[in-house]
C-alpha cells in the first residue's frame, strides 16, 4: 500500500494572490499620484498662463506707452527745425520756406512710413506746409486744410503741450488713423502746430497681431470711445467698438484682473489694463481651451509615464512572484515524491537561499529528517513489539486457565457462607423482636409510673388548691355577713329618707302655691326611698341566698380536703410499686438488646463474609476475562505490529 499527498497547485493561488493586491495597490496609487500630479500641474500651468498674460500686457503697455512717446519726441523735435520757423513767418521769405517745409516734411514721410500724413499748420489752423509738396502748392490757399476745429489743434494752442486723439477718419486719405500734434515754439510762444496721422494699422503692428496666425491668444487695444485700435481682425480695427459687445462693459469696470466671457461660442478669459499716457484701454485675451490644453498635456504625458510604471512593476512583481512560487513548487515537488514515490526519506532540497524561502527550505529537510529518523524507530519497536505481543498473548492464556478455576471454588465458598448468613440473620430477627417487646413493656411501666407520679401530684396540687377554696369561700362567708350589715343600714337609711319625704310633702302642702314645687321634688325623693329599700330587700335575700350555700360549699370542701387527704398516701404506694416493675422492665430489655446486638454483629459479618466472597467470585470472573480479552489483544498487537512494519516497510531509510 503506497501514500499519495496531494499537494495543491500554487501557480493559480500564490501568484495570483499575490499580484491581484500588489498591482491593485499600485494601480491605485499611480491613479491617486497622476490625479494629484495633474491637479498640481494644472494650477500650476493656469497660474503661470495668468502671470504671463499679466506680462505680456503690461509689457504690451509699456511698448506702446514707449513708441508713442518715441513719436511725440520726434514731433518735438522736428518742430524745433529752423525751416519750419521761417514757413510759419510772414512775407515773401516765409513763403519760399514754405516749399522748404514741404521738402522736409516729405523727407521726414519717406524715412517714417507710418505716418499717413504731416503738416505744418499755423496758429489759426491754416496748412502751410504738408508732406505732399505738388499737392500744396497747385491748389490754392483757401482750398488748403483748415484743422482750426479740430479738438487737437484747440488743445495744443490751450495748452502748450502735445496731443493725441482718439481713432479719426483721415480727411485726406479717409483711413482710420490717430493724429499726434505739438506746438512750434519759437522764443516761448507758439507760432504752430506740427500735425501727423499714424494709421492704425502701423500702431496694430506693435503687437504682431497681423502677423499672428493663432487667433487664440492675441492683444486688444481700444480708444477711450471702444474703437478698436489694435485686433486681430483687421476689420475690426477703427470699426468696431467694445463697448458695443454683450461682456465689453466688463473690460471697462476692471482693472489688472480676469474676466471670463464667451465669443462666438468660444470660452475666453482675459486681463485689462490702461494706457496712462493715452487712456487707451488694453486686454491680453486668451481661449480657455488653450490653457487646459497644456494642463491636459501634461495629465496625458502623466497617464502614460504612470501607465508604463504599472507596467514595469507588474512585470518586477510577476519575475519576484514566479521566482518565490518556484521555490515552493520545489518543495511541493519534493513532497509529492516522497508521498507517491518509493517513499524515498533520503531526498533533500537545496536550502542555500538566505531569504524565507531558504528557512522554508532548511526546514522541510530538518522535518524530512526526523521523519526519517522516526519511521526507523518505529521500523524498530515495531520488530520489538511483535516479539512481545506473542508473549503477552500465551501469557494471558494461562492466566485465564487459573482465574477461571480459581472462580469455580470461590462460588463453592459462597454458598456456604451464604446458608451461615441465613442462620444468623435469623437468630438476629428473632433477637430483634424480643428486645422490641421488652422495650415497649419497660416503656408502659415506665409510663405508668410518671402517670402515678403525676396522680400523687395532681392530688396534693387539688389538697392544697381544696384547703385554698375552703378558706375563700369561709372569707366569702364573712363578706356576705357584712354585706347583710350593710343593707341593713342602707335600709335605715332609705326608711327615714322615706319619712323626711312624707314630713316635706306635708310641709308643701302647707305651704300651698309655693310649696308645690318642693312637694313634687319630695314626692320624687320618697319614691326613690321606697324604690331603695325594695332593692335592698332583694339584695338582702340574696345575700341570704349565698350565705346558705356558702355554707354548704365549706362543709362539702372540708369533706373533700379530707379524702383527697387520706388518697396521697394510697397514690405514693402505687407509684413506688410501677418504679419497682419499671427497673426490673429495664433491666430484661438491656439484656435482650445485648443479645439482639451480638445477633445482628453476627449477620452482618457474615453478609459482609457473603459480599467480600461474591466480590473476589465477581474479581475472579473479570479477571478471566481480562485474561481473555488480553489474549485476543496480544494476538491483535501482533498483527497490528506486521501491519506496521508492513507500513514503514515502503519507506526508504
Amino acid at each position: 500500500m503506497k501514500f499519495k499527498l496531494k499537494i495543491p497547485s500554487f501557480r493559480a493561488s500564490i501568484q495570483t494572490r499575490l499580484l491581484l493586491p500588489i498591482v491593485s495597490v499600485v494601480i491605485l496609487g499611480m491613479g491617486i499620484v497622476v490625479t494629484v500630479a495633474y491637479r498640481s500641474a494644472s494650477e500650476e500651468i493656469i497660474h503661470k498662463a495668468t502671470i504671463a498674460m499679466t506680462h505680456d500686457l503690461s509689457r504690451s503697455v509699456v511698448r506702446l506707452d514707449a513708441w508713442i512717446e518715441g513719436r511725440l519726441q520726434d514731433m518735438n523735435h522736428w518742430a524745433g527745425s529752423e525751416v519750419f520757423h521761417e514757413a510759419l513767418g510772414d512775407g515773401y521769405l516765409a513763403e519760399a520756406a514754405r516749399d522748404g517745409a514741404c521738402g522736409e516734411l516729405y523727407r521726414l514721410r519717406e524715412n517714417y512710413d507710418y505716418y499717413l500724413v504731416l503738416l505744418l499748420v499755423d496758429t489759426t489752423g491754416q496748412t502751410v506746409a504738408a508732406f505732399d509738396a505738388k499737392t500744396y502748392a497747385e491748389s490754392a490757399v483757401s482750398k488748403r486744410v483748415n484743422v482750426a476745429k479740430r479738438g487737437y489743434f484747440q488743445q495744443v494752442m490751450a495748452t502748450g503741450k502735445p496731443a493725441i486723439t482718439d481713432v479719426l477718419t483721415s480727411k485726406s486719405t479717409g483711413k482710420q488713423c490717430v493724429m499726434f500734434a505739438t506746438p512750434v515754439i519759437k522764443e516761448k510762444k507758439t507760432i504752430g502746430v506740427l500735425v501727423g496721422s499714424i494709421d492704425i494699422n502701423s500702431i496694430d503692428k506693435i503687437f504682431g497681431n497681423s502677423e499672428n496666425q493663432d487667433k487664440s491668444q492675441y492683444v486688444l487695444m481700444t480708444d477711450k470711445t471702444g474703437l478698436y485700435i489694435s485686433h486681430p481682425d483687421a476689420d475690426q480695427r477703427g470699426k468696431g467698438n467694445l463697448k458695443e459687445q454683450a461682456f465689453g462693459e466688463s473690460f471697462y469696470t476692471t482693472n489688472n484682473e480676469f474676466i471670463n466671457y464667451q465669443l462666438n461660442g468660444i470660452n475666453k478669459m482675459a486681463i485689462t489694463d490702461t494706457s496712462k499716457r493715452t487712456g487707451w484701454l488694453f486686454a491680453e485675451t486668451c481661449d480657455v481651451d488653450v490653457i487646459y490644453a497644456a494642463a491636459m498635456k501634461v495629465g496625458i504625458q502623466l497617464a502614460i509615464i504612470s501607465l508604463l510604471v504599472v507596467i514595469s512593476l507588474t512585470v518586477v512583481i510577476m519575475l519576484v512572484v514566479r521566482s518565490i512560487v518556484k521555490a515552493i513548487r520545489h518543495v511541493a515537488d519534493r513532497l509529492n515524491d516522497i508521498a507517491s514515490g518509493e517513499g524515498d526519506l533520503t531526498q533533500r532540497v537545496d536550502e542555500s537561499r538566505k531569504d524565507e524561502l531558504g528557512q522554508l527550505a532548511k526546514g522541510f529537510n530538518t522535518f524530512v529528517s526526523k521523519i526519517h529518523s522516526l519511521i526507523k524507530d518505529v521500523s524498530t519497536v515495531a520488530t520489538d513489539v511483535a516479539a512481545a505481543s506473542g508473549q503477552m498473548a500465551a501469557t494471558a492464556t494461562e492466566m485465564a486457565d487459573g482465574m477461571n478455576d480459581q472462580s469455580r471454588r470461590a462460588t463453592e465458598v459462597a454458598a456456604a457462607v451464604e446458608q451461615m448468613s441465613s442462620t444468623v440473620t435469623h437468630v438476629a430477627q428473632m433477637s430483634s423482636g424480643a428486645a422490641q417487646a421488652a422495650d415497649e413493656a419497660g416503656a408502659q411501666a415506665q409510663t405508668g409510673g410518671t402517670t402515678v407520679t403525676n396522680t400523687v401530684e395532681g392530688i396534693k396540687a387539688i389538697s392544697t388548691v381544696v384547703n385554698e377554696s375552703a378558706k375563700a369561700i369561709f372569707e366569702l362567708g364573712k363578706r356576705g355577713e357584712q354585706i347583710g350589715q350593710i343593707i341593713s343600714v342602707i335600709n335605715d337609711i332609705a326608711d327615714q329618707t322615706n319619712l323626711l319625704a312624707l314630713n316635706a310633702a306635708i310641709e308643701a302642702a302647707r305651704a300651698g302655691e309655693h310649696g308645690r314645687g318642693f312637694a313634687v321634688v319630695a314626692d320624687e325623693v320618697r319614691k326613690l326611698a321606697e324604690r331603695t329599700t325594695t332593692a335592698t330587700k332583694e339584695v338582702a335575700q340574696s345575700i341570704n341566698a349565698i350565705q346558705t350555700e356558702t355554707d354548704t360549699a365549706v362543709e362539702r370542701m372540708n369533706e373533700g380536703t379530707q379524702r383527697v387527704e387520706e388518697g396521697v398516701p394510697l397514690a405514693e404506694e402505687a407509684g413506688q410499686s410501677l418504679n419497682a416493675i419499671v427497673e426490673g422492665s429495664d433491666k430484661v430489655a438491656r439484656l435482650i438488646q445485648s443479645i439482639a446486638a451480638s445477633s445482628e454483629e453476627q449477620s452482618s459479618t457474615s453478609q459482609i463474609i457473603s459480599q467480600n466472597v461474591d466480590s473476589i467470585n465477581a474479581v475472579t470472573r473479570q479477571s478471566a476475562e481480562g485474561a481473555e480479552q488480553a489474549a485476543m489483544a496480544a494476538n491483535q498487537l501482533s498483527e497490528k505490529s506486521e501491519q506496521l512494519r508492513t507500513l514503514v516497510g515502503q519507506f526508504k531509510i
